[in-house]
């Protein structure tokens, strides 16, 4: 019998923030958020009387910044790797330099920092691998998930990053039977792979420890969906069906429909195979955090099937019956409850199938209360703070949508309807005191979980944010925008720290 995860977290309320760990940054950050980082903004959530900290995806994305398009389900990100805290790293001191020198950039300059990084990382792997090499061939061991991704790398750069499906047949094809074959004869070019992903291990038990010690819960992002061109769906492509691309159908925010572009499951032949690719996703997971977000947990009930290449018009739900999706929802759900200690939050946004709120209810997931969209759109009515399920996370904004200063702005009839409900006149600038009063108001809900992305906290005090609202965006779904996921903090987190007033807000509203 599964442990319920509820009796580790608790049932009562619970306030944290919300950030990509690409976005802080200390005084020893070298070009982007790294592990380490995470130990002082431990620190501060502690310190403020939270007990939540909510990370986007840290899987290993590539050259895409991206955290939503990982080339594995379970590889971290190089890219997030500490280096000062690295034995024997003296000698690099000079690359260090180089690389902190861009902490300082406006936004983070992802490729530039994710080469110089690897170029270090690959000299430092050469010195000090011998040192190292025992624990990480038992890392090896004990996560096989990770040699494989190791090989996919390896062979992605021997093949010059093109797409799996561009690669020789030798290597386009995997063979689960050659699979050891392939690790031995390959031993040396993935060890460097193996090698980074244990570094990376490492580090974030380190912060998990740090949070235990704190008693700071750390919610992990599991995304649904994975990159067509990844090490899971090029070594188990029988649990994915290529043939169609998920997307979104057009709505009142997209007219023409989305189109995602990752491929959709084969349910059937992952319950076959009792949902052993899952199980080793979330088992991992389980090794840094105490909680995780179902991305659109939508997607499990049924899915918006695009023919691979075709616009959105094109596409069907999978399955198509109401009945249908609820049962395979179902199924799903409590399957993966099973599979890991974590407590899943999800994300239930868009057009959910017919009794699928029931399933979540009765499963004890929660969902997600995102302030502006709680309401009739027709009559811009909200729905009342009190009136929230309390098995939901109540939040005043996304990584994917405008920050609560652009709705303010932007949305005049919604935030009309919005200060009607809460009795309050409207103005047209969002002040630092009515920002105060709606997080306060969405931190006092019915919701058990409050948490809200770090610099709708930050904004609090003016001078800890960016003067434009444009460089406070983290993403804008839909677009090729070089700004997107390039998301820094203003301050480091040495400054935001000992900042007096940050702090007293935050502690009024836990």
């Amino acid at each position: 019998m599964r442990t319920d995860p509820w009796q580790k977290v608790g049932r009562t309320h619970h306030h944290g923030i919300d950030l990509p760990l690409s976005a802080i940054h200390t005084e020893k950050s070298c070009g982007i958020g790294e592990y380490l980082d995470l130990i002082p903004l431990i620190d501060w959530v502690s310190d403020v009387g939270f007990d939540t900290i909510m990370l986007l995806p840290l899987n290993d994305s590539g050259p895409d910044p991206s955290p939503y398009n990982a080339l594995s389900a379970t590889a971290l990100h190089p890219i997030y790797i500490s280096l000062t805290a690295l034995e024997n790293i003296a000698p690099f001191q000079v690359q260090i330099d180089d690389l902190q020198a861009l902490t300082k950039t406006k936004r983070v300059e992802y490729h530039t920092v994710l080469e110089k990084k690897e170029t270090l990382l690959r000299e430092y792997f050469t010195q000090n691998y011998p040192s190292y090499q025992d624990h990480v061939e038992a890392f090896g061991e004990r996560f096989p998930a990770l040699k494989t991704y190791a090989l996919f790398k390896y062979f992605k750069e021997a093949y010059e990053g093109r797409n799996f499906s561009d690669w020789p047949e030798k290597a386009r094809y995997f063979n689960q039977t050659h699979l050891k074959e392939l690790l031995k004869h390959h031993k040396e070019e993935i060890a460097y792979h193996l090698f980074v992903q244990y570094l990376c291990f490492t580090q974030m038990q380190t912060v998990r420890a740090h949070a235990r010690k704190k008693n700071i819960f750390l919610k992990g992002d599991i995304p649904i969906l994975i990159s067509p061109d990844s090490a899971d769906v090029w070594a188990h492509p029988e649990y994915f069906d290529l043939t169609y691309a998920a997307g979104a159908p057009p709505d009142q925010f997209t007219p023409d429909g989305q189109y995602w572009g990752f491929p959709i499951y084969n349910w059937e032949a992952i319950a076959q195979d009792d949902f052993a690719w899952w199980r080793s996703r979330l088992e991992f997971a389980s090794q840094f955090y105490d909680i995780y977000r179902l991305d659109h947990i939508i997607g499990f009930f049924r899915i918006f099937a695009i023919p691979r290449g075709q616009p959105p018009s094109k596409g069907n739900f999978i399955p198509s019956e109401e009945w249908e999706a609820t049962a395979q929802g179902r199924m799903i759900l409590e399957k993966l409850l099973t599979l890991s200690p974590m407590l899943p939050i999800g994300e239930d946004l868009g057009f959910m199938p017919e009794g699928a709120a029931k399933v979540l209810h009765e499963l004890g997931i929660c969902g997600t209360k995102v302030l502006r969209w709680e309401c009739d759109f027709k009559t811009h009515t909200y729905f009342p703070f009190n009136t929230y399920s309390p098995l939901s996370m109540s939040t005043v904004s996304t990584h994917d949508s405008t920050t609560l200063s652009q709705w303010w702005q932007e949305s005049l009839n919604e935030v009309k309807g919005f200060c009607q409900m809460m009795g309050w006149e409207y103005t047209p600038k969002l002040t630092p005191e009515r920002r105060l009063d709606i997080l306060k108001a969405v931190h006092q809900s019915n919701s058990l979980f409050h948490i809200n992305l770090i610099g709708e906290y930050l904004a609090l005090c003016p001078e800890l944010i960016h003067q434009s609202d444009d460089d406070e965006r983290i993403n804008i779904p839909g677009t090729m925008n070089a700004s997107n996921w390039t998301y820094r903090i203003k301050e480091n987190m040495e400054y935001i720290q000992f900042h007096s007033k940050i702090r007293n807000f935050l502690k009024s509203l836990s």
